[in-house]
């Protein structure tokens, strides 16, 4: 896989789930975690790996929540990613979004499709890589944080899309 980008031919199917009939969790978790195994910059550094994970969570919650209503989504028109730009966030603010509405936000929206939280893959990693890299504890400077949190928004802006892609690739429903 180059660039994050997973293509059928370098997929096994059996290499997301042992069946070979993943679901599309294990598809996002298998480019998740294959992404941050392929970036030394993430995979190495704890701190930007957090800030890129909290952004990956903030953009796939932002996907839920603008996807209209008929399609599974919320239809809302102001997202979390709306409340808390790049150029915004801080060591604070990253704490104070971890805490709240990432902690809150998944549990809600799956709760009311009748699942458990959103974005178990995330959130399971995320709370590994927090558990060793708090955000109010980081020394990554302020423009290393905005822009591995940004290229996470921008990555779980897409990872449900990415994720439905590969699915249909590998014939898999």
């Amino acid at each position: 896989a180059d660039g994050g980008v997973m293509t059928p031919e370098a997929v096994d199917p059996t290499e997301i789930d042992p069946d070979g009939d993943p679901t599309r969790t294990q598809i996002r978790e298998f480019r998740l975690q294959n992404f941050l195994r392929e970036r030394a910059t993430l995979r190495d550094n704890p701190e930007r790996r957090g800030a890129f994970l909290i952004g990956v969570l903030v953009g796939q919650l932002s996907d839920h929540q603008s996807t209209p209503e008929e399609d599974g989504g919320r239809g809302m028109n102001q997202t979390i990613r709306d409340r808390h730009p790049p150029k915004q966030m801080t060591s604070d603010r990253i704490m104070t979004l971890y805490t709240g509405d990432l902690e809150r936000l998944p549990r809600v929206y799956g709760r009311d499709k009748g699942t458990g939280p959103l974005f178990p893959e995330t959130r399971n990693a995320l709370r590994d890589t927090l558990a060793d890299a708090k955000p109010d504890e980081w020394e990554l400077p302020v423009q290393d944080f905005r822009f591995f949190y940004a290229l996470g928004v921008e990555y779980g802006s897409s990872a449900g899309y990415q994720a439905h892609r590969l699915a249909q690739q590998l014939d898999i429903q």
